[in-house]
């Protein structure tokens, strides 16, 4: 794909990411468009049907996740608890859930297998390293499945209803400390 091609891929994935979160699924591929700075035209070039762009954008939010945990491995051997828990909130605050719960429902009641199937591994790719580096510190079960830790940080990164996320702005952080420290052996 030519850089200038991908580069808008890249962009449309980001805007539908954002439209999604913000104004659920049914946004209008015009409006996705609008928001990447780029053509109808382009942005239906690219994604000619919606399923395959609600894949990439669980691509995108996966791969953030992936980025997440290489920023902050470096730092694992030197503070592992401290590191455990900044990687831990820094997942929490790429709110996933948000866009989860906008694209999953999409897909309920169809053929999900392959989608499921090529996600669990991506997830086991993306967690192995951190979780085996926090297992051999104590600071997790040796044997927690990547699947189940995602979905307790997706659980737990599901937004305060409006106005207690204002009201109380530091309980998420008080909710992810809690986990954290319930993983410990």
């Amino acid at each position: 794909m030519r850089k200038d091609a991908e580069e808008n891929r890249v962009a449309i994935v980001a805007a539908a990411r954002d439209l999604f979160a913000r104004e659920g699924i049914d946004v209008s591929m015009r409006a996705i468009a609008k928001e990447a700075g780029v053509g109808v035209a382009t942005a239906t070039r690219h994604f000619p049907d919606r399923d395959g762009l609600l894949e990439a954008v669980i691509g995108n939010a996966l791969a953030s996740v992936d980025a997440v945990i290489a920023e902050h491995m470096p730092r694992f051997s030197a503070d592992p608890s401290g590191t455990w828990s900044d990687t831990i909130h820094a997942i929490v605050d790429l709110a996933l859930p948000v866009v989860a719960q906008q694209i999953f429902p999409t897909f309920a009641g169809r053929e999900m297998d392959g989608i499921v199937e090529r996600n669990t591994a991506e997830l086991e790719r993306i967690y192995r390293p951190l979780l085996t580096a926090a297992s051999s510190r104590g600071l997790c079960p040796p044997d927690l499945p990547a699947v189940q830790f995602h979905l307790g940080i997706i659980a737990l990164s599901r937004p305060l209803p409006a106005p207690a996320d204002k009201l109380f702005p530091d309980e998420m952080n008080w909710l992810v400390d809690v986990f954290i420290n319930g993983l410990k052996p």
